[in-house]
C-alpha cells in the first residue's frame, strides 16, 4: 500500500492504480484502496467510477472526514451539487477543521447560484488556513457575484499577497476595478494576470475592456484581437472588438466583428443590437430596424413586454382597431417616435399611448385624437383592457411607419404644442432688447453610458458665449450653478436661469421655455429632441461617431427640419465644431440686426 500511495503522491497514476487495483483483487473489503482508486479514477476523469468507489470506502468506514470531503469532489464533477454538499457537511461534521472540506463547500454553494453560503464556507477555510490564498480568490468570486465589489477586491489583492503568481486573482481583481470604475487599476492587474499567462483569452478579453473606458480604443482592438487569437469562438470579444472599432469610425471592420460574434451565437442579444445600430447608422432602416427588435432580449429589457398581454403588431392593418403604443427608453427616444403617433390615428387606428408621466400634459395637447395613460408600476390597468387588440412599443413603429429614408415625410415644422401661455410669460422674461437673439444652450449629457463622449464642457464654448447681440438661457437641465458662475467668473457673461422652470419635474414647462428662445445649442441630449419637435431652430453638436439616429455625412436630420448637425471631425476634438458654431451664430446675430435696422429720418432741405 506504501509503494501506491508513493507513486500516487509522485503523479505516476497509473502505476498507483495498477497496484490499488491487486491490493484490492486480493483484499475487496479494503477501505483505503477503495477511497484511493476512487481519487485516482476522478483525477483521469473517470467521475462515475470515482463516485463509486468512493462510496463503496465509506459503507466500509464512514468515519473518515477526508473519504467524504472527496466523494464530495467527484460529485461535483457529475455536476450532482446537492449531494456535493451533502458530502462536504458530512466531512465538516466529522472534521470541523478541515480547511479543504470548507472551501470545496463554497465552490459547490457558488456552483448552486448560493454565494451568500459560499461567502460563509470560504470564510471558514480562511480562519482555519489564513494562507489559503485560493480560499481568497474564491471569496473575491462570491463577494463579486453579491457586488460587494470594495470586499471583493480587499479578497483578491489578499490572495496576491499571499501568491503572487495567481493569475486568476490578478484577472478577477482587474475585473472588480473596472466595474468600480478604476479602468488604469484594472489595466494594471489584468496586465500583470497576462504576464503571468499570457495563453488566457479572458485576460486579454478583460483587457481590451479596461483600455476601452480608458479611451485607448487602437490599444483596446490589440487586446481583443489577441483574446480571439487564442479562443477564434470568443463571442464576447468579437461583440466588444465590434464596438471599439465602431467608436474609432471604421464601421465596416466593426460590421465584420458583429457578424463573426453572430456566426458563432447567433441569438447573442448585445451583437445584435450592435449590428443594428451600424445599419441604422448608415442609414440601411429597414435592416437595422428588423435587428433592433433584438433589444427585448437583453436581460435587462426582458421585463418590460411581458407587461402587455396583447399580440404584438405586425405592420397589418390598423383600421378598426385599437392599438397600445407604449414608450421606452429615455425622454427624448419617446419625444423622437412620438413623431409616428399621427400615421397611426390616420392609418384608421384608435391610439392609446402609455407614456412617462411628466409628457402626459404635452402629448394631450399634441394629439387630441389619442388616449393617453401615464407610465406607473405596476401598469395602469388601461393597458390590459380587452378593448385594445395589439401592442408595440414606441420604438418598434420606425419599422413598420419609417423602412428607409424615403419613408420620412417630413412632419410639419412643430408636432409638439407647447402651453402657450407659459411660452409667453418665458418669453417675457428673457427677451431686452428688439434685435437680440434669445439663445437656449445646454452642455451635458445624463447618460452614464455616452456622458463623455456627449459632454461639451462650457469652457470650449468662450467664441460662443462672448458673441455680442445675444442673451444665452440655460436648458441645461440638473445642477449647473457651478459651471454658471465659473462662466460669469472667467467671461462676464451671464447666461439666465429660469428659476420658474424645473425642468426635470415638469417637462411641459420645458417644453414651454425650449419655444420662447430663438435657436438652441446643445449637445446630443433630450433638449435637442424636444427643440427639434417644437419646430425650434436647433444646432446639435454631435461627438465623431454619433448615435444612430443623426444618420452620416449630412448636416440635418430627418426626425426634425428645423435642426442643424454640427460634427466632430476627429475623435474627441470639439474645437473645429465651436469655431463653426461660432461663425453660424454670428451670421445669425448680424441678419437679425439688418432686420431690425431704422431707415434714417431724412433731414429738411434748407
Amino acid at each position: 500500500m506504501a509503494e501506491a500511495v508513493r507513486r500516487h503522491r509522485a503523479g505516476k497514476l497509473h502505476q498507483a492504480e495498477e497496484i490499488y487495483r491487486q491490493i484490492l483483487d486480493a483484499r475487496p473489503d479494503h477501505a483505503e484502496a477503495l477511497h484511493l482508486l476512487g481519487v485516482v479514477m476522478h483525477q483521469t476523469g473517470r467521475s462515475d467510477a470515482a463516485v463509486e468507489l468512493i462510496g463503496k470506502a465509506i459503507a466500509l468506514d464512514p468515519s473518515q472526514a477526508k473519504v467524504h470531503a472527496n466523494l464530495g469532489v467527484a460529485l461535483a464533477a457529475q455536476d450532482k451539487l446537492v449531494e456535493a454538499v451533502a458530502a462536504y457537511r458530512k466531512a465538516i461534521a466529522l472534521d470541523p477543521d478541515h480547511a479543504e472540506a470548507h472551501y470545496n463547500l463554497g465552490i459547490a454553494l457558488a456552483g448552486q447560484g448560493r454565494p451568500g453560503r459560499a461567502v460563509a464556507a470560504y470564510r471558514k477555510a480562511i480562519a482555519l488556513r489564513p494562507d489559503y490564498a485560493a480560499a481568497h480568490t474564491n471569496l473575491g468570486n462570491a463577494l463579486r457575484d453579491q457586488d460587494k465589489l470594495e470586499p471583493a477586491a480587499a479578497a483578491y489583492r489578499k490572495a496576491v499577497a499571499l501568491q503572487p503568481e495567481l493569475a486568476e486573482a490578478h484577472n478577477n481583481l482587474g475585473v472588480v476595478l473596472q466595474r468600480q470604475g478604476k479602468p488604469e487599476e484594472a489595466a494594471a492587474s489584468l496586465q500583470e494576470a497576462i504576464a503571468l499567462r499570457p495563453d488566457r483569452a479572458e485576460s486579454h478579453y478583460n483587457l481590451g475592456n479596461a483600455l476601452r473606458d480608458l479611451g485607448k480604443l487602437e490599444e483596446a482592438v490589440a487586446a481583443y484581437r489577441q483574446a480571439i487569437a487564442l479562443k477564434l469562438d470568443y463571442t464576447l470579444a468579437h461583440n466588444n472588438l465590434g464596438s471599439a472599432l465602431k467608436r474609432q469610425g471604421k464601421l465596416d471592420e466593426a460590421e465584420t466583428a458583429f457578424r463573426l460574434a453572430l456566426e458563432h451565437e447567433p441569438d447573442h442579444p448585445e451583437a445584435r443590437i450592435n449590428l443594428a445600430m451600424v445599419l441604422l447608422l448608415r442609414g440601411d432602416l429597414s435592416k437595422g430596424f428588423e435587428e433592433y427588435e433584438w433589444r427585448w432580449k437583453i436581460a435587462s429589457r426582458q421585463s418590460r413586454p411581458k407587461q402587455y398581454r396583447q399580440p404584438l403588431w405586425d405592420g397589418s392593418s390598423l383600421d378598426g382597431r385599437t392599438i397600445l403604443v407604449w414608450g421606452e427608453q429615455g425622454v427624448g427616444d419617446e419625444i423622437m417616435f412620438a413623431s409616428l403617433i399621427p400615421e397611426v390615428v390616420a392609418a384608421g387606428g384608435r391610439c392609446v399611448v402609455e407614456c412617462d408621466r411628466r409628457l402626459v400634459p404635452l402629448f394631450v395637447r399634441t394629439f387630441p385624437h389619442s388616449e393617453l395613460v401615464p407610465r406607473s408600476k405596476p401598469p395602469d390597468s388601461r393597458v390590459a383592457s380587452p378593448d385594445i387588440d395589439i401592442q408595440i412599443p414606441m420604438g418598434g413603429l420606425a419599422r413598420w411607419l419609417r423602412p428607409d429614408l424615403e419613408s420620412f415625410n417630413l412632419p410639419p415644422k412643430a408636432y409638439l404644442r407647447p402651453n402657450a401661455s407659459r411660452t409667453k410669460e418665458c418669453r417675457g422674461r428673457y427677451e431686452g432688447r428688439e434685435e437680440t437673439l434669445i439663445v437656449g444652450i445646454s452642455w451635458r449629457s445624463g447618460s452614464k453610458e455616452f456622458k463623455k463622449s456627449r459632454t461639451a464642457p462650457l469652457d470650449l464654448w468662450d467664441g460662443v458665449l462672448t458673441q455680442p447681440g445675444v442673451q444665452f438661457v440655460n436648458l441645461q437641465y440638473g445642477d449647473c450653478a457651478g459651471d454658471l458662475a465659473a462662466v460669469r467668473e472667467r467671461l462676464q457673461v451671464d447666461v439666465y436661469e429660469d428659476e420658474a422652470v424645473d425642468s426635470l419635474k415638469s417637462l411641459d414647462d420645458f417644453a414651454a421655455q425650449v419655444a420662447a428662445v430663438d435657436l438652441v445649442i446643445s449637445i446630443d441630449n433630450t433638449t435637442v429632441h424636444m427643440a427639434g419637435a417644437l419646430g425650434v431652430p436647433v444646432w446639435t453638436l454631435l461627438p465623431f461617431v454619433p448615435d444612430w439616429r443623426w444618420l452620416l455625412h449630412r448636416d440635418d436630420s430627418p426626425w426634425y427640419p428645423p435642426m442643424t448637425l454640427f460634427r466632430q471631425s476627429s475623435r474627441g476634438d470639439w474645437e473645429p465644431v465651436f469655431e463653426a458654431v461660432g461663425r453660424a451664430l454670428a451670421a445669425c446675430v448680424e441678419d437679425r440686426a439688418r432686420l431690425h435696422e431704422r431707415p434714417e429720418t431724412p433731414r429738411a432741405a434748407h
